[in-house]
């Protein structure tokens, strides 16, 4: 397993300069080639709990017929428990595929 430490950078929100900013994070490296994300891939983001965050690579069909955002939004205080998300997406995994 793969694990990264990030910061949690600000980016003005979707209204532009006068809707604030907000916090945001941007992944990018070979580690996700390496975790199994490729270029184009989509990717559902649950919030597990929080403080947890949980991305899966999905088809189309799988999203439900809602829209991608170009972002993921976590707040700093929801990084620490990443390994712990990852972990419990591989038990769903296997067992999904059992």
């Amino acid at each position: 397993m793969t694990l990264r430490k990030l910061t949690i950078a600000g980016s003005n929100a979707q209204g532009g300069a006068s809707a604030g900013r907000v916090p945001a994070l941007h992944l990018e490296g070979l580690w996700l080639e390496d975790a199994g994300f490729a270029i184009g891939d989509q990717v559902r983001v649950e919030a597990v709990e929080a403080g947890c965050l949980l991305l899966t690579r999905v088809t189309e069909e799988d999203l439900d017929a809602q829209p991608l955002l170009p972002l993921v939004w976590i707040p700093a205080e929801q990084i620490a428990a990443v390994e712990r998300v990852a972990t419990e997406a591989g038990r769903r995994l296997e067992a999904a595929h059992a």
